[in-house]
Formats: structure tokens, sequence, C-alpha cells
């Protein structure tokens, strides 16, 4: 059918009907659940409203963590501190693997106190550098090391006293790191 203009008596009919119409109050409701139950549409919810309420979760979970994690001026400053292990007595190997678990429990209890950052045991092959390059004057570098953070340096000194390496005919040299 092709758009073909009005007769004028048809006009006339159309321009009587009124302007504005209420639709009645449950036509709505009704015309929501016939589409449902065919499928055309799935919800009447705004189309806003999901990432709103998921925008709205990921704030609050920002908020709670945030409120779990120390603010900047509650935690000690700390400063890092090198403690160098030097000599010890000869173990045999049954013996090294005592003193090995000892160190190990030692460097847990650091770490469980949120002091220890590293830990190794080093060679004993060195390689020296620079002018007069010799062996260091004990004949013997480092055996190993632990990094560790600590409030003050009585802090550092308290926990290198407390290495097992010293029980064992050690020494431990305690350096704060710039």
């Amino acid at each position: 059918m092709q758009d073909e203009p009005l007769t004028p008596h048809e006009q006339a009919d159309f321009d009587r009907l009124p302007r504005e119409m209420t639709p009645p109050a449950a036509l709505e409701d009704r015309v929501v659940a016939a589409l449902a139950r065919t499928g055309s549409i799935r919800s009447h919810r705004p189309a806003w409203l999901l990432p709103v309420a998921a925008g709205f979760l990921l704030l609050m979970a920002g908020f709670g963590a945030g409120r779990l994690v120390p603010t900047i001026g509650s935690v000690p400053p700390t400063e890092r501190y090198l403690l160098l292990l030097y000599g010890a007595d000869a173990a045999s190997a049954s013996e090294e693997q005592v003193r090995v678990a000892e160190y190990r429990a030692w460097a847990s209890v650091q770490q469980q106190a949120g002091r220890l950052l590293v830990a190794e045991k080093l060679s004993d092959e060195a390689r020296v550098f620079g002018p007069g390059a010799s062996a260091p004057a004990s004949g013997r570098g480092p055996a190993g090391f632990f990094l560790i953070r600590a409030s003050t340096p009585e802090e550092a000194a308290a926990v290198a006293a407390s290495c097992p390496h010293l029980s064992y005919g050690g020494t431990v040299v305690v350096r704060r790191v710039d």
C-alpha cells in the first residue's frame, strides 16, 4: 500500500480524534509480561543498573581492603641491615645438616617477624679485583649473609646477637645499607 494523501473527509475524521489518551493502568505490565513470555525481552531492569552495582561493590571492596592495610604513619620506619657471617668451626656432613636446619629455623622466625628480606650461603670461591688484588686479610671472605629490616641499629644488633652462627665460633658483622 502506498502512502496516499488523506481525503478531506478522512482528514476531518482524523482531526476529530483526541490528541492524547491515557492507556489503562495495567496495560504496560501486561505488555511487558507478554513480551517476556515470548522471549522478546528478558527483564525490564535498566541497562545501567548492573555496571553501577558492580562499580559500587568494587568501591566498597577497595575501601574495606584499605582499612586492613596499616597507614604509612602507623608503620615504624625501617632501614636495611646486612648481617655478614664470617668463619665458623669446621663441621662434618651430618653436623652441617643440623646447622643448616638451625639456621633455617632462625631465619623463619625472622621472616615471620617481618625482618628477613634475603638470606644466602656464599661459595668459598672468590675472585678479587682492583689494585693489589689479593685475598682479604682474614684469609676468607664471608660465608653467607642475611639482609634484614630493623627500626634501629640496636634492633639490628639484637637480631645479629641471636644468630646461630655465633654458637659455632663464627662472627657476625652488621652493616647498615645506605
